[in-house]
């Protein structure tokens, strides 16, 4: 923290001494007074995603600002996944789920609104179901469809990060909806054995992807015992639903992933600060 600070001192000496700004290009100059707004709001914190994401921020971002400054904007959106293929959902096939079919416009248009220092990206639960792809049912663990999400993730933080932020990917919980399958097992996609292939593909992808993404394991968080739980330490953390999260976990999560975001959100403006000192000695 010290280093950050100090980081920012110096950046902010150098650039608020009265130096020839009127000359300056008009770019040079809003690069300059961004960078310098960012200094004085918490950590901005933009959580997208699924349904999951939705009712992990709901919690997650209760005060954030004031207890952790992380303030938080929840774009977690119903049924978001990030393909339009037909998919097979509780035993029957059906046209994906429309709730994020225009992601890569909408993103982009987040990142321009919202300028945070980090974003959350918290998805699985549908990437995790049978799809037809290229004429082939295919899913997770699968080279094919592997390589598919790798691609598109890579897409994602390419829009996500254009701003300068870093991405963190949340692995998916487990999830054990009461619905199950006629011989009473759980449908693929609510198998735990997915929503772990899943997770690696995660772990796989930042690995490659170092500088701009982390992992938070929030399945280890919320599942620590390596299986779905409803509750922890007396904590109910999953709705009847068996899928989302309370409000409850959301707020006991805090001290757990906000302390990260936290750190890399300043990273993240010192970068900025950074770059705007270089432009304002142009």
């Amino acid at each position: 923290m010290a280093v950050v600070i100090v980081v920012i001192a110096v950046v902010l000496g150098t650039l608020a001494a009265p130096a020839d700004q009127a000359t300056r290009p008009v770019a040079t100059r809003q690069a300059i007074t961004g960078a310098l707004a960012v200094t004085r709001q918490p950590v901005k914190l933009l959580l997208l995603g699924d349904s999951i994401a939705l009712t992990l921020g709901a919690g997650l971002g209760d005060h954030s600002a004031t207890r952790y400054g992380v303030n938080e904007i929840n774009k977690g959106t119903l049924g978001c996944e990030l393909d339009d293929l037909p998919v097979e959902l509780s035993g029957s096939v059906g046209p994906a789920t429309p709730g994020c079919l225009n992601w890569r416009a909408l993103w982009r248009q987040d990142i321009r609104r919202y300028r945070p220092d980090v974003v959350g990206l918290l998805i699985g639960r549908w990437e995790v179901s049978n799809h037809l792809y290229r004429g082939h049912w295919v899913h997770i663990g699968e080279p094919a469809w592997d390589a598919h999400l790798e691609s598109e993730l890579l897409t994602a933080i390419q829009i996500l990060s254009a701003g300068g932020a870093k991405i963190v990917l949340f692995t998916m919980p487990y999830v054990d909806p009461p619905n199950k399958a006629a011989d009473g097992l759980p449908f693929p996609e609510n198998d735990p054995s997915r929503a772990a292939a899943f997770n690696h593909l995660l772990y796989v992808f930042a690995a490659h992807h170092r500088s701009q993404v982390l992992v938070i394991n929030l399945n280890k968080m919320i599942d620590p015992d390596g299986h779905f739980q409803m509750a922890i330490d007396g904590k109910v953390v999953r709705w009847t639903d068996g899928v989302h999260i309370t409000i409850v976990a959301g707020l006991w999560l805090q001290s757990r992933i906000l302390p990260t975001v936290k750190a890399l959100g300043l990273e993240a403006q010192s970068s900025v600060l950074a770059k705007a000192k270089r432009l304002g000695a142009d």
